[in-house]
């Protein structure tokens, strides 16, 4: 059966679509789209998806939107007996496609996340855990942009039950606008820190840019952060916009708490939660506070869901963080056995503390702490200040030894007390040999940088040596 059909696109775009026809998938790139798929060409600042436009006919595409001014250009003997559905924009087109999908399902549970760190990881174990209990649509990796959201909605099916959609920003305006295309019933921001700072005047811009999620016309539910320093001018906002407001964390004053954690084991931890005065405990793999936290928003949407918590207990033993965001590796390095902490995703200077914090919780007693640092971009002009800061966590967590790389990174080497072992470098190749020549058995290494730094080439690495 057919995921959607050309009168369901003409309406959504309010255009004539003269043709009968139907198709199962949606596509922006037209390398890897699935045959009987409507291929939308977007255009980026170094591309024109409607060069690829035939293409993607060639890889089984059954139609194509196109661009009026492109339709006009092409060659049209070339897309005989082929489909293409002029537009005026191509991403307006998608978009308008992706409102009129989030219209399609019954009784749909919207679920929204947003956040400067955390927000990938809790919407996959949100959805993981859920498609257990419902039929769960979720966004793939991190499409969470102008792009990437609305291109998960169009691919919704209309008997999902849940929907689990991450919200990202880079600008002013993002969050609201991707807010106003899922219109969501639960709106959850897991933190606000200074990530994507050189966009902003300050993070108080950042917290109200991020509380966007909460305009929503369906006045849903919020779930907001009581340990956040801003938790007040977040929940006046959160109240002004939502129905019900519900906060989390460690806070006394939280409606859904952490009451306490213990490590069991290298491998276990033991939770106590509190959720509007029930208790919960919960035993995980997961050391790291932040994961905590993570478990305790799954706990609050099940509840909210009224799902059985035993089941979804049983459930989360089993969740594990995702690879290059925290996740942890046993590897072995010249017959040295080493654990590595795979962080290297991307990094900004909340989660860059929080991975701080993770290395020296699960670290063994013995063992000597090793950081590699990259850069964290975008940071605009509180660049240099915001990585200074970031020695106060390197002292606190009692780090053994710290590699920089990167332009920003140099000012924490220059700033680590002198009897730390520490080194600066420019290349990564030379960064990967001086670490592989100083390792010792039993070592713990975390890796951490803004994606563009190519730290996961050293991860990959050492990944190859997976006991």
């Amino acid at each position: 059966m057919s995921l959607f059909n050309s009168k369901e696109l003409s309406q959504a775009l309010s255009v004539k679509v003269d043709q009968d026809f139907s198709f199962d998938e949606v596509s922006i790139d037209s390398r890897n789209l699935k045959k009987n798929s409507l291929f939308f060409p977007i255009k980026g600042k170094n591309f024109n998806g409607h060069d690829f436009i035939l293409n993607a006919f060639k890889n089984g595409a059954i139609a194509s939107i196109i661009e009026e001014k492109q339709f006009k250009k092409i060659n049209k003997s070339l897309f005989s007996n082929r489909i293409l559905i002029p537009v005026k924009d191509s991403l307006k087109a998608l978009q308008d496609f992706s409102i009129y999908i989030r219209k399609r399902p019954n009784n749909l549970n919207m679920i929204c996340i947003t956040g400067s760190s955390g927000k990938t990881s809790v919407k996959e174990w949100i959805s993981t855990i859920l498609s257990d209990f419902f039929n769960t649509h979720s966004s793939l990796g991190n499409f969470n942009n102008h792009i990437g959201v609305p291109l998960s909605l169009a691919r919704m099916r209309e008997e999902t039950e849940v929907c689990v959609l991450e919200l990202g920003m880079s600008n002013p305006g993002e969050i609201e606008f991707l807010t106003g295309i899922s219109k969501p019933d639960f709106s959850i921001l897991t933190n606000v820190g200074p990530a994507h700072l050189g966009s902003f005047k300050n993070i108080e811009e950042i917290v109200i840019e991020k509380s966007s999620i909460f305009k929503t016309k369906k006045k849903g539910i919020s779930i907001i952060p009581r340990d956040s320093l801003f938790f007040n001018l977040i929940h006046k906002l959160a109240k002004k916009n939502s129905k019900t407001v519900f906060s989390f964390g460690s806070h006394e004053d939280a409606d859904f708490r952490l009451i306490k954690s213990s490590k069991i084991t290298r491998n276990l931890s033991a939770l106590e939660f509190d959720l509007l005065g029930k208790q919960i405990k919960v035993k995980t793999q997961n050391h790291s506070k932040h994961h905590h936290m993570n478990i305790l928003v799954i706990l609050i949407i099940a509840e909210l869901l009224k799902i059985d918590q035993t089941a979804v207990i049983q459930r989360i033993y089993k969740l594990k963080p995702i690879i290059g965001r925290g996740s942890i590796h046993e590897v072995h390095l010249k017959g040295k056995k080493l654990i590595l902490l795979d962080d290297s995703y991307n990094s900004n200077p909340i989660s860059l503390k929080i991975s701080l914090d993770n290395l020296n919780n699960i670290a063994p007693k013995k063992s000597r702490k090793i950081c590699i640092i990259g850069d964290m971009l975008e940071l605009g002009k509180s660049s240099l200040d915001l990585h200074r800061e970031i020695v106060k966590s390197i002292v606190s967590n009692k780090i053994d030894i710290v590699f920089t790389i990167g332009k920003y990174t140099k000012i924490i080497n220059e700033n680590l007390p002198n009897n730390l072992h520490s080194k600066h470098f420019d290349d990564i190749q030379i960064l990967y040999n001086n670490l592989s020549s100083i390792l010792l058995d039993n070592d713990i290494i975390l890796i951490k940088g803004s994606n563009s730094m190519n730290l996961n080439q050293i991860c990959a690495k050492l990944k190859k040596m997976v006991l």
